[in-house]
């Protein structure tokens, strides 16, 4: 379903110009995440990664990154979403989709956090092993000071996602627009 993957991924992509700076810590957090997992539950990690990597790509853009940084940034949090949308495929049973749609129900709950988990350690050790070579500093020193805070954003983003295949799975992706302007 291409219009609803690039429905969302369009989302992704407006709302990660909304990104807030996390005092102390070098990273910008948005809902855009929520929407990425999203389209990786919805219509599998292909489509997901793609649209993570264009916005990781505008994103470098615009805050005047070198190309070194532009495409360490691209690949590496599209390399992690598509880790966690593998992993939450292993872990769900039937995947969560029966007759072609993904029914939203409890038992996706572990697999969400398994995805979470992974996208999470793969982005931010990813960055921090980056950071920290760079630096000449202890790579696992500067993660749990740097990013072990922002590790709620994360699950919060599987859990938004979660209400956001809800809305889906009843209302189908125009329900959205009932919500964006809320997350």
């Amino acid at each position: 379903n291409p219009v609803g993957w690039i429905a969302l991924g369009f989302l992704a992509i407006v709302t990660a110009s909304f990104a807030v700076k996390v005092p102390g810590v070098p990273v910008y957090l948005s809902v855009s995440d929520a929407f990425f997992i999203t389209s990786g539950l919805l219509f599998g990690a292909a489509p997901a990664t793609l649209t993570i990597a264009i916005d990781s790509f505008i994103v470098s853009l615009r805050r005047g990154n070198t190309v070194r940084q532009l495409l360490f940034n691209s690949t590496s949090s599209a390399l992690a979403l598509w880790c966690g949308v593998q992993v939450y495929h292993l872990l769900s049973p039937q995947h969560g989709v029966i007759d072609g749609h993904l029914l939203p129900d409890t038992t996706m709950l572990g697999p969400l956090a398994g995805l979470a988990s992974v996208y999470f350690v793969a982005n931010s050790g990813l960055t921090a092993l980056a950071v920290a070579l760079s630096k000449g500093i202890p790579v696992v020193q500067f993660w749990w000071r740097q990013f072990a805070v922002i590790s709620i954003n994360y699950f919060a983003a599987a859990s938004a996602a979660f209400f956001l295949i809800v809305l889906v799975h009843y209302f189908g992706v125009a329900g959205l627009g009932a919500v964006v302007p809320l997350l």
